[in-house]
């Protein structure tokens, strides 16, 4: 039996509720009671007919899978690159629960599904290879749902969608203390590392940039005469676009890693561009470094080594700020040339690589220009 109830908030109308045959609780809202009269006596007749009400035109219901596309395409000229690669693992994770739970449609979606959604991805063995995740990466993945739906809601493309909540009560965890490797122990990496982890190993240890960046680096964008790196602003995160100089340590070893076309970081026998933790997590266990540099961020360690080795070489705060593509913040992110900063006096302090078969006489030094 269908049942009929006043809806009360700033979006007043009524709501008809009904149990499905195969005892799924449903509901619909509708604008005026005789709508809702009309819809309760339509699902009442459905059901004395022993078959499933169904709304009259794919207008009046959107899979949640259509809704996630457009949301995507919305966002798609929003977002970074990489914001939106990681929204769309987000979103898939969620439509797999919710396919799980023979959710299908957006008229389906209730604040009771996102409190379930939120225990389903802390249950043990959830996560990827079996593992448990952290409560703030479930929050992560169930703020991007909430996202979607929110905009569902707002976005007038489908009539009469449920309300989405302003927010959640999600899990937050207060950020870890730092600790971040020496160059030695990153040095430690790169000596049990080879082929194109190593490459990227000693990458991110000479420029401190993010891994997802430096995966996506092609040869175009260096210019091995000048020593200079230019960030393309579809592959950096902050998608300003920069130039930034390398250290000449580096650009030793990148003439020495062949052809200059393609990618810099160039994959044997993969064509994605997405980093996988455990690769450079397993070079770190072999690699004999305290666990507490490097693990749950095996990549990101060494972005934390080269700022915190810097810093505490008494390097411009500033200049390490660019190098590695934060925000200044304040006026000073808004007025402040990164050019006038002293990059490569700051590159200079970077020590070089010092394990089996890199010579120090590779090592040259660095002009003393801005």
């Amino acid at each position: 039996m269908a049942t009929i109830e006043r809806r009360t908030g700033d979006r007043d109308g009524w709501r008809v509720r009904w149990w499905t045959i195969d005892k799924r609780q449903r509901s619909r809202k509708c604008r005026d009671l005789k709508t809702a009269q009309r819809l309760a006596a339509d699902i009442e007749r459905c059901h004395s007919r022993g078959v499933e009400w169904e709304p009259e035109t794919a207008r009046d219901r959107a899979s949640l899978t259509v809704v996630a596309g457009a949301y995507q395409d919305h966002r798609r000229i929003r977002v970074a690159p990489h914001t939106l690669r990681v929204e769309g693992a987000h979103l898939d994770v969620f439509l797999r629960f919710c396919g799980e739970r023979r959710v299908e449609w957006l008229d389906e979606l209730a604040r009771p599904l996102m409190d379930d959604f939120l225990g389903w991805l802390l249950a043990p063995g959830a996560a990827l290879h079996g593992g448990q995740r952290k409560p703030q990466s479930a929050s992560r993945i169930v703020g991007a749902a909430l996202l979607l739906w929110q905009w569902a809601e707002d976005s007038g493309r489908w009539p009469d969608p449920p309300r989405a909540p302003r927010s959640l009560d999600l899990p937050r965890s207060p950020p870890p203390i730092v600790v971040a490797p020496t160059w030695e122990e990153m040095d430690a990496v790169i000596a049990v590392a080879d082929g194109w982890r190593r490459r990227l190993a000693v990458w991110l240890r000479y420029t401190g940039l993010r891994v997802g960046e430096s995966m996506r680096v092609e040869w175009g964008d260096v210019d091995m005469q000048a020593g200079r790196l230019t960030l393309r602003p579809e592959i950096e995160k902050v998608t300003t676009g920069r130039t930034v100089p390398l250290h000449p340590a580096l650009l030793a070893e990148m003439a020495g890693w062949g052809v200059r076309e393609g990618y810099v970081v160039a994959i044997e026998g993969r064509t994605d561009r997405e980093p996988r933790s455990r690769d450079m997590a397993r070079l770190w266990a072999s690699s004999g470094v305290r666990p507490a540099a490097w693990k749950g961020h095996p990549d990101h360690a060494f972005r934390r080594g080269f700022k915190s080795g810097l810093v505490s070489a008494g390097a411009n705060v500033d200049a390490v700020d660019f190098l590695q593509g934060h925000s200044h913040g304040g006026s000073r992110g808004r007025y402040l040339d990164g050019q006038a900063l002293p990059l490569m006096q700051t590159l200079a302090m970077v020590p070089p690589v010092r394990v089996p078969g890199v010579s120090p006489s590779r090592v040259v030094s660095l002009p003393h220009r801005r």
